[in-house]
């Protein structure tokens, strides 16, 4: 299964939901993208999707190879941009590397260790490992934060190019972002409310 499938998943912490009763679809070639208010579970569904918390009740079915930006860039600071990179390719995909660092305006930072890099160009960097990555479905949490609007628009291509027929499930603010990516914008809503709704 390639598809990001929810049934009536919801997930609580004490007392209290922070999802409850989702009914959400993210099928093989697809893109969603969830929004709303801070603090009403975005990143707590995605942290379903991949496995890392399980439901309290209903359902979450995911393809066995996700892979994820997280809101942290998450890279080891004291390795290159294509140190980074290798951690999920190897050596095998040393071109793909390459070339996808400089679609994404990184190919002038050789040798310099991504401690040195500004948050944006992490960012970036952060991206381009997770589309290198042999995965099924990919998810993607405030990916174009500290970018400006060149180089959102180039990151959404390469993340169109490389992410083509498969999933993507991603979480904004910024409804501009999610049509970067075609992405059909669902809002999740307190928890008090229940349920997901497609954007009007």
């Amino acid at each position: 299964m390639s598809a990001i499938v929810l049934h009536q998943a919801g997930r609580r912490y004490g007392g209290r939901w922070a999802l409850r009763g989702l009914d959400l679809r993210v099928p093989e070639g697809g893109a969603v993208c969830v929004m709303g208010p801070s603090g009403c579970g975005k990143t707590t569904l995605l942290r379903l999707v991949l496995g890392l918390e399980r439901p309290d009740e209903g359902r979450v079915e995911a393809p066995g190879r996700l892979s994820a930006v997280f809101q942290e860039d998450r890279l080891l600071e004291h390795l290159t941009a294509e140190g980074n990179l290798r951690l999920v390719t190897g050596r095998r995909r040393d071109t793909a590397a390459a070339e996808l660092l400089a679609e994404l305006g990184l190919s002038d930072e050789p040798g310099k260790p991504v401690s040195s890099f500004s948050g944006g160009m992490k960012r970036r960097v952060a991206i381009a490992r997770a589309l290198l990555a042999d995965y099924d479905a990919l998810l993607l949490d405030e990916p174009f934060k500290g970018l400006d609007a060149d180089t959102r628009e180039r990151t959404a291509g390469a993340i169109l190019r490389l992410n083509a027929g498969r999933a993507l499930l991603m979480v904004a603010h910024d409804p501009g972002e999610a049509r970067l990516l075609g992405a059909d914008i669902v809002r999740l809503p307190p928890p008090a409310e229940g349920g997901l709704k497609p954007a009007g």
